[in-house]
């Protein structure tokens, strides 16, 4: 329960001001926690942050993974924008 608040946590500090590869890093602790992995919103950051330090493919995976994970169609265009906008 612990890891599972942490990781929630987790997701909502990632927005503040700090270095990308360190919230990146962060975020891979948490990988194994199964409420972050069927989570858009936890995809979403991580896509963010790999767009914005310039990965391009690790962002495409991560949109492409919170894209399956919601019904939202709001979220699923915002989605879909993006990936457009990686160029896929």
């Amino acid at each position: 329960m612990k890891k599972r608040g942490s990781a929630i946590y987790c997701v909502g500090s990632l927005r503040t001001p700090g270095s990308v590869p360190a919230h990146l890093a962060v975020t891979e602790d948490f990988d194994d926690v199964d409420e972050l992995n069927t989570y858009a919103p936890f995809h979403l950051a991580r896509a963010d942050m790999f767009r914005r330090s310039d990965q391009s493919e690790s962002a495409l995976d991560a949109y492409h993974r919170a894209l399956v994970l919601t019904e939202n169609q709001v979220e699923r265009y915002f989605i879909h924008r993006r990936i457009s906008e990686l160029g896929r």
